[in-house]
């Protein structure tokens, strides 16, 4: 682990490698996206890769749409392959779980020379058989447990908690798997997990749970619809289970999540997903062999605090983590 540690750090420290000025902008790179423009971890994977590899490489981005269209993600994992087949690129990042099960693992994985490098991935590396020999990456792991320690250090009394993400979703069935395996270990008693298919199911769920709940741990609701079937955006849905928890804490995994409305958050980095996988592919055009690039997860997390959400719960924070965190406002407000 220490091994990997350092390698992920350098990963992030070091510049990108340097391509010989004749081969700038020379490779063809593809990247398959699960999710859709406008999505907000979506969009900081692939702001992570554009900075990496904007002098370097020709980025051509696909979209699986998988949280739109979920039914339709095998027809557009097929012409995914066909772009790959007639494009031709010198390398491949694949972003989120649905990219690996639709895209990758049955095209790609041990069927090509191309270089192929996974971000965003929720699931164990073993479930899509990584790594293979042409697939490597780096994988996707929340900071509950650091969290939950943030929220104790501000609001001391609080005991337990419920998450609730999407139901319907190949991502946040990986995300509830992990976080419940992790939870034994958070400062906070767990007293649900839930995956609502629809938005008027959350809320009877958190109304439900309220009385005897302290904290609501809040994720992944992008795509979730309500009963008549309409999508909902991601700060409409937030917006909504917010008030239905009323004046009690919800916590989040991202800062935009925070920036929806949350109280806190110890955030993973959609950025550093993308421009580290985008620095691996760079060393494997270089010509490091695939078997010196190691599966990495992600290791740096940043505290955020939402001073609006803070205000309205009358919390007072200590000065010195005042220090540690980066403070935001609701968005619009």
């Amino acid at each position: 682990m220490r091994t990997l540690l350092l390698f992920l750090l350098l990963l992030l420290c070091l510049p990108a490698p340097a391509l010989a000025e004749s081969e700038t902008r020379s490779c063809k790179v593809l990247a398959v996206m699960s999710y859709h423009d406008g999505y907000p971890w979506q969009d900081e994977i692939r702001k992570g890769m554009e900075r990496i590899l904007h002098s370097r490489c020709r980025i051509t981005f696909f979209n699986l749409d998988t949280k739109h269209y979920p039914e339709q993600g095998e027809q557009r994992a097929a012409e995914a392959y066909a772009l790959f087949s007639s494009m031709r690129p010198d390398g491949v990042l694949a972003a989120d779980d649905p990219a690996q099960e639709l895209f990758v693992v049955p095209y790609l994985r041990e069927k090509t020379s191309v270089p192929v490098f996974f971000c965003g991935v929720n699931a164990n590396a073993e479930k899509y058989g990584y790594p293979a020999s042409n697939v490597t990456g780096i994988l996707e792991r929340y900071h509950g447990k650091e969290t939950m320690a943030f929220l104790k250090q501000i609001m001391p009394k609080v005991q337990s908690f419920v998450y609730l993400s999407r139901g319907n979703d190949m991502t946040a069935a990986e995300i509830i798997s992990e976080i419940r395996k992790d939870a034994p270990n958070y400062a906070l008693r767990a007293h649900g997990f839930y995956n609502p298919a629809t938005i008027e199911e959350a809320a009877d769920l958190l109304r439900a749970a309220r009385p005897t709940t302290d904290v609501l741990y809040l994720e992944h609701l992008e795509g979730i619809t309500d009963r008549s079937g309409r999508i909902l955006s991601h700060r409409e849905a937030y917006t909504f289970l917010l008030d239905v928890w009323g004046n009690k804490p919800t916590v989040c995994a991202n800062e935009y999540s925070v920036k929806a409305g949350c109280l806190l958050a110890v955030q993973k980095s959609g950025v550093e997903q993308g421009a580290i996988a985008a620095k691996m592919l760079l060393r494997a055009l270089e010509g490091t062999p695939l078997a010196q690039i190691p599966i990495v997860r992600n290791q740096t997390g940043v505290k955020i605090l939402n001073v609006q959400a803070m205000t309205k719960l009358g919390i007072t924070v200590p000065l010195p983590v005042f220090r540690e965190i980066k403070l935001v406002r609701t968005d619009g407000n």
